[in-house]
């Protein structure tokens, strides 16, 4: 299908939507990521998907990769079985493209040749809610903020008084989860502390046909402490801390057969240490926030040649000040990034200074603009200017339309600028554009709700590697093209239905590698008798490439049971591939065959005197 006749059925949908019967609708969730302060997600033009805390309780996965696979626009590659190496495509563009932030801690690698978000290890326990930008958010968020910009939020245990959460589970591959989170709420705030643990035998990674498979194994262990405290004279400080460990084996990707890949002896350590600390002060007219984040990689590869180490460091201190105005509100910021990693076991550094401007308003009653501006100074390559613009507008009170476009770049890495193996020090930023334009029609009495939204982006310059030249900035452009439609239907208080259609082309409306061109998503969820809880997902996968080579088409069933014992215990069991499908989702690597896994969870208050 071309880019015209999406835009045509775009449109239709939109005339049709305009026809229906206006009824009083109002978008409440509110984002806090979409302009950097809060803001209901009616008022901003940003293409935006919010997962909250049900959504994530229903899932069958138990990692934050596996939650998000079925968002329009986000596909998850991945090498193997969890643990192996994860590739976040968000609109066709890769984990180079994408950012993602834990309680507001960046957490990308800056030891890997180009600087990537590290999902591995990060489990669906403690999350409260997951926010996603699609587009170039660079004019906000700086280099990297291409495809997707993601924002996880973790359970704020404690605040609402003490409390303590335990959690079990067992099932498939020998896999075994422990978590346990407890908190404490005092007179100015809370503070909490999570643990969880993750271990399993896995499967190879390889293709299941090896004769006698290695299988490769993953474990991972997850710390969170979270503390807020408002000091009652306008200041709130919040502070957090995140500690990752991961260890896991994976398969020889350098030539030969499956069977000499399928080797042991290839494995690796992971250490992710960061934290986040955030000071905010109000007045009438003008409020203040000050972050500091860092996060540490510490990562060991160990196989038959040797062992590697990587270690890097990426701190952002940022201010920003939100003035209220009689045209509406004006965001101001300033900030900074400082990279250090070892490379080729040299210390190298870059730090990066920005500024941005952000102006929120509302031209007329029905309707929203954003604009805003960012100049970034790099350490290597000098200044590079970003801007962003989005508007919304209602027709109706049922109905939201969106529309909104931006430019953004990614920095080279401290590897591609200088490692001995290439490296070229006059490399200069990816640039890239993207627009898109999206509606929301709510149904009130029926229960009925409609998202649709188009895109086109564009990258430039792409920073590329050949063992002659080293990395080059290339001449040409990629560009990515797509749809997606969601419709939401809530049958009852108790049921609901969700489906969605994504679709990702390049311009000519061909195949991106590793990218479905069709996939779907229905998803249902139920209660019965007040105490079953009964969610299932079925996703379906059509036109699938890889480096040229077409890969079978799969229906994906997964499923899930929530039993609730007593008002603070629960019985889960988790069903993953209840179709049996043999599938790929990356050329050559294993998926997960039927798999179940049963869970036990408890909550209890605490009461804890002091005398």
């Amino acid at each position: 299908m071309s880019i015209l006749n999406k835009i045509f059925i775009f449109l239709f949908l939109f005339l049709l939507a305009t026809k229906i019967i206006a009824q009083d609708f109002v978008l409440d969730q509110i984002t806090v990521s979409a302009n950097k302060i809060t803001t209901p997600i009616s008022k901003t033009g940003t293409n935006i998907s919010i997962l909250n805390k049900d959504t994530i309780r229903e899932s069958s996965g138990n990692f934050f990769s596996e939650v998000i696979d079925n968002t329009p626009g986000i596909t998850v590659y991945q090498s193997g079985p969890i643990g192996t190496i994860t590739n976040i495509y968000t609109r066709g563009f890769g984990n180079k493209y994408s950012k993602i932030y834990y309680n507001g801690i960046e957490i990308s690698d800056i030891t890997a040749p180009q600087v990537t978000p590290e999902v591995r290890g990060i489990t669906t326990n403690n999350l409260n809610k997951i926010e996603i930008l699609q587009g170039s958010q660079s004019a906000l968020y700086g280099s990297e903020a291409i495809g997707g910009t993601f924002f996880l939020e973790s359970e704020k245990i404690g605040q609402s008084g003490d409390e303590t959460k335990i959690g079990f589970e067992y099932g498939s591959y020998n896999t075994r989860k422990l978590n346990f989170s407890t908190g404490r709420k005092y007179e100015n705030g809370f503070i909490s502390l999570s643990y969880s643990n993750y271990q399993t035998d896995g499967f190879t990674a390889l293709e299941k046909n090896i004769v006698n498979p290695e299988d490769d194994g993953f474990s991972s262990s997850e710390i969170l402490i979270n503390s807020e405290t408002d000091l009652k004279n306008g200041t709130k400080i919040s502070f957090n801390i995140l500690n990752i460990l991961n260890k896991g084996d994976y398969d020889n990707s350098f030539g030969g057969t499956p069977n000499e890949r399928d080797v042991t002896g290839y494995s690796y350590d992971q250490n992710l240490r960061g934290f986040s600390t955030t000071v905010e002060t109000n007045s009438d007219f003008v409020s203040h926030k000050l972050s500091l984040n860092s996060l540490g990689s510490n990562r060991t590869e160990y196989s038959p040649f040797g062992n590697f180490d990587y270690y890097g460091t990426r701190t952002n201190l940022d201010y920003q000040a939100e003035l209220g105005l009689n045209f509406g509100k004006v965001i101001l910021g300033l900030g900074g990034v400082s990279d250090v990693a070892d490379i080729d076991e040299k210390k190298k550094d870059a730090t990066t200074i920005s500024a941005f401007s952000s102006i929120l308003t509302k031209p007329t009653d029905n309707s929203t603009l954003d604009v805003t501006i960012r100049l970034d100074n790099h350490s290597k390559f000098g200044n590079k200017t970003t801007g962003r613009v989005a508007a919304t507008y209602n027709p109706s009170q049922n109905l939201i339309l969106k529309i909104g476009g931006g430019t953004g770049f990614r920095a080279p890495s401290l590897y591609e600028l200088n490692t001995q193996w290439g490296g070229n020090i006059n490399l200069k930023p990816e640039n890239s554009s993207n627009i898109d334009a999206g509606l929301n029609y709510m149904l009130e009495n029926s229960g009925l709700e409609l998202q649709a939204s188009i895109f086109k982006t564009e990258v430039k310059d792409e920073i590329i590697y050949s063992f002659s030249d080293g990395y080059s900035q290339s001449e040409n452009s990629t560009k990515r093209q797509g749809l997606s439609i969601g419709v939401d239907y809530k049958i009852s208080d108790a049921s609901k239905l969700n489906l969605k259609y994504a679709t990702t082309t390049d311009e000519k409306g061909n195949n991106v590698s590793r990218i479905p061109k069709n996939s779907i998503s229905l998803n249902g969820q139920t209660i019965l008798f007040d105490k079953l809880n009964i969610s299932a997902n079925l996703k379906v996968v059509r036109d699938l490439e890889e480096s040229g080579v077409k890969m079978k088409d799969y229906n994906l069933l997964n499923s899930k049971l929530n039993y609730q014992l007593t008002d603070k215990t629960q019985l889960t069991l988790s069903a993953e591939n209840l179709l049996d499908e043999n599938y790929e989702t990356a050329k050559g690597y294993s998926t997960s065959e039927r798999a179940f896994y049963l869970g036990y969870n408890a909550n209890f208050w605490l009461i804890i005197e002091y005398n």
